[in-house]
Order: structure tokens, then C-alpha cells, then sequence
């Protein structure tokens, strides 16, 4: 869901909304995907975001070029479990995807 002041005006806020099994959230394009939903935000002072192994899974869907370089800027701040995670989520709902020669790890979901 995008919000902005009026037509014509810029967009200034975006609701992602997914759905959830119990405490597990879904990812909406392969439900084999999951995770709970307790690991899917951190906060900065006081303000919540969205984790960022899985903004960029939502964002591996059409390789625009702002979310290659959003990719780019953020694998170096991953850490193991993040890019490990990444790239299960990205083997299993998008297998081929460019991204995995970059990402390194062994780590698989359930399939």
C-alpha cells in the first residue's frame, strides 16, 4: 500500500502486507518460505524496519536497477545467518537467481 499527500504528489509511505500462519510469516510469492515473525524486524531508535535479507528477497523479484544497487550496498553488511538465509529463501523461491553466485552459505529451508 503507497500513501502520498495528493495526486501528483511524490509517494512518501509504503505498507507492506503479508500474511501469517500463527506466529510464522509467509512469503507471499512461495508459502514454502517462512519465518517467524519475531525475526522480522529490528529497530533504531525506537523506529522498526523491516530486516534486510528480506527486503531484499521481496526486492530479487524484477532486478531493477536500484535493487541490484541496494543489493550491492547491503551484501557487505550482512551477516552469515543473513546472507545463509538470503540465499535458502532464494534457492527455493527463485532458483537460478543471480544473486546466489554472490551470496555464500549452505544453508537450506524445509522444502
Amino acid at each position: 500500500m503507497w500513501l502520498r499527500p495528493g495526486e501528483g504528489e511524490p509517494w512518501r509511505l509504503a505498507f507492506v502486507l503479508d500474511t501469517h500462519d500463527a506466529d510464522t510469516w509467509v512469503y507471499r510469492r512461495d508459502p514454502r518460505v517462512r519465518r517467524p515473525l519475531h525475526d522480522l524486524v529490528w529497530q533504531e531508535d525506537g523506529v522498526p524496519y523491516l530486516v534486510p535479507e528480506v527486503q531484499l528477497l521481496f526486492k530479487s523479484k524484477t532486478l531493477r536497477t536500484k535493487d541490484e544497487q541496494d543489493f550491492e550496498a547491503s551484501l557487505p553488511a550482512l551477516d552469515d545467518g543473513q546472507r545463509d538465509w538470503l540465499r535458502a529463501a532464494l534457492e527455493l523461491a527463485h532458483p537460478g537467481h543471480p544473486w546466489l553466485e554472490r551470496l555464500s552459505g549452505g544453508v537450506r529451508l524445509r522444502r
